[in-house]
Parts: structure tokens; sequence; C-alpha cells
């Protein structure tokens, strides 16, 4: 495996990781109920969550850069709606001093950030070497 390579996977698993975190963010800090914003905001971001899941498992498994680079562009996606789903599209509960207000939407938008940063980095990365 080259060393680009590598790099990428190592980019991927870092991904991964964070979209596994914000799925698993509810743990952290509990949601209201059923049928708010903060509720719906969480669903679509496991969707998102997913998106970035898969997109990073299948750039670890391609043999071509071309594919990595791609896929990330669909990482990169992703994680922008991963901001923008609990901050401006769905939103979060109005009521500041509830957990999801203080707590999920930082995170999500922290893993948001970091999904896009990885994935510009990755996109560069995986360039094509010239001949």
């Amino acid at each position: 495996m080259s060393p680009r390579k590598k790099l990428i996977a190592i980019m991927c698993a870092a991904q991964a990781l964070a979209a596994i975190a914000a799925a698993v963010s509810t743990q952290v800090f509990p949601l209201c109920e059923p049928r708010m914003h903060c509720y719906d905001s969480y669903m679509g971001e496991l969707g998102m969550a997913a998106v970035v899941f898969l997109s990073a498992g299948m750039s670890i498994l391609s043999k071509g850069m071309e594919a990595s680079r791609m896929l990330s562009v669909v990482s990169a996606v992703a994680g922008v709606f991963i901001i923008l789903l609990p901050s401006s599209l769905i939103g979060v509960c109005a009521n500041p001093k509830m957990p999801c207000h203080y707590g999920l939407m930082p995170v999500w938008n922290l893993v948001g950030v970091g999904v896009v940063i990885l994935s510009a980095v990755m996109f560069f990365v995986a360039r094509e070497e010239p001949v």
C-alpha cells in the first residue's frame, strides 16, 4: 500500500469515528420528546452519519485514487448537511436551557466541520500523480 493510500485510510478511519460520534452523541446529551425539532434533527444526523461512514469504508476498500477523491466529495457534502440540519434546516429546541441546544448542536457542528476538513484534505491527497 502506498504512503498516500495509507494516509487516506487513516483519514477515512477518522471520518468513520466522527460519524459514530455523531450517531451516539445522544447517549451523552439526551434528546427531548419524539416529534420535537431535536429529535427530527437527530434522525437526519443518523442518515448523514451513515453516508459518511459508508463512503469512508468504500474509500478504504477502493483500489484507485479517483474513487477516494470522489467519495471525499460525497463525505464533504454530508458533513455540510451534518452542520446545516440542526443549525438552520430543521433546528433544535428553541429553549437554550435544553440539552439538545447546549450539548448536541455543538457536537454535531464540531463533527460536521471535522468531516468537511478531512474530506478537503483527502480530496487533495488523492489527486493523481503527475506523469
